[in-house]
């Protein structure tokens, strides 16, 4: 098969009269003249530009379109080029569901499912349903779903991701040994589910949060403890006693598939751990934070991965900017999603999204059936299978 080039840019578009005129002939419906066949390149490069449920019609056409998106090499390029929908998880322990939006409208509702999300990635959910009790990776699209062994069902599940050297995808989970005070990580391949521990260890809880995903790696807020004092206690054997900030942020490389700690924004001016008001984002496919500090929401957006530069793009006032009321001070706030310059963030013991515009300078909100605990994903429909890669 030819290889296929991403530079084929607008100029592939002026192809789509002869698609349409390829499509007549194959219905029978135009036999003027022999429409010759187009190179595999370019059909690929065209189809690869269609959202993934339009490729699933267009694979209805002919064998050869249809084994020419079956691959997984075209999985991965339509999955580039996807845009992005949100992805709500609703933790209600009756009736534990995730739905499916648009992210400009949220009332749209695109799809709904019955279990609790525990992360997505590449168009993959990685779930777990309560009746009956399993842990499952699903593709909403395809309808491909995989059922993990009931061993799954007792351990931490941290994160699904795509291991770029291997070409699989790979689930990093957690079991606790209560007696040694510890937890042991390890890692499952898909779809096999041949597990192998990894040698690190951590002598507290794990991260509570799911996982951040940014630049291909896990991201996660540290929970540090505290001895009879206050003063904090280091939750891993990487981290240092006396430099909780500076070890805030837990990151998994899956090149390397190891784990470090880094410091959170501004660590080095903090007077004290201000890691505990502290929300990891992903915004336009990097790693950010947002901060509440009082009323103020400062949000920062990790520029430079590398060298771990961050840069600080908002901030606002609840209190002034969204007439947000005092009670709020000391409530929790869920910093949700952040997307074309909107902020939508959730208070506790309020039944309604808080959506702020960085750009109009202005708010609105979405009323909801109750009140629940949020958590926002974002997700692309995709071709995607842990089957095959």
């Amino acid at each position: 098969m030819a290889t296929v080039t991403t530079d084929m840019g607008v100029s592939c578009w002026s192809l789509i009269p002869y698609l349409w005129q390829k499509l007549l002939a194959i219905a029978g419906l135009y036999s003027k003249v022999d429409v010759p066949s187009l190179p595999d390149a370019v059909i690929i490069d065209i189809l690869s530009r269609l959202p993934a449920d339009h490729v699933l019609q267009c694979r209805r056409v002919c064998k050869e379109w249809r084994a020419l998106t079956s691959t997984a090499c075209f999985a991965q390029l339509q999955l580039k080029r996807a845009t992005s929908e949100i992805l709500i998880g609703v933790l209600d322990s009756d009736l534990p569901r995730c739905v499916s939006v648009n992210h400009q409208d949220f009332s749209q509702k695109i799809a709904e499912l019955n279990c609790w999300v525990l992360n997505s990635c590449d168009g993959l959910i990685l779930g777990k349903r309560k009746i009956p009790s399993q842990v499952f990776i699903y593709n909403p699209l395809t309808q491909d779903e995989i059922t993990f062994p009931e061993v799954f069902n007792e351990c931490h599940i941290y994160g699904i991701y795509f291991h770029p050297v291997k070409k699989e995808y790979r689930v990093l989970y957690a079991f606790g040994h209560d007696q040694a005070n510890y937890y042991q990580y390890s890692i499952a391949n898909l779809p096999t589910f041949s597990r192998r521990p990894l040698s690190h260890r951590f002598y507290c809880c794990p991260p509570s949060a799911e996982a951040t995903i940014a630049s291909g790696n896990l991201h996660w807020m540290l929970e540090h403890r505290k001895d009879s004092s206050g003063n904090p206690v280091a939750s891993s054997k990487m981290e240092k006693d006396d430099e909780p900030c500076a070890n805030s942020i837990l990151k998994f490389d899956i090149h390397t598939e190891n784990f470090s700690t880094m410091p959170h924004p501004e660590w080095e001016s903090c007077t004290g751990p201000s890691y505990g008001e502290m929300q990891l984002l992903q915004v336009d496919e990097r790693l950010s934070v947002c901060h509440k500090r009082g009323y103020s929401v400062f949000l920062w957006t990790l520029v430079d991965y590398p060298n771990w530069h961050w840069i600080r793009r908002y901030k606002v006032n609840l209190r002034l900017d969204m007439q947000i009321p005092n009670s709020v001070r000391n409530s929790k706030v869920t910093f949700l999603w952040l997307k074309h310059d909107e902020l939508v963030l959730h208070c506790q013991g309020e039944s309604k999204f808080l959506v702020y515009n960085f750009k109009m300078l202005a708010y609105r909100e979405i009323e909801l059936s109750k009140n629940f605990d949020y958590t926002f994903y974002s997700h692309k429909k995709s071709l995607v299978s842990v089957r095959k890669q």
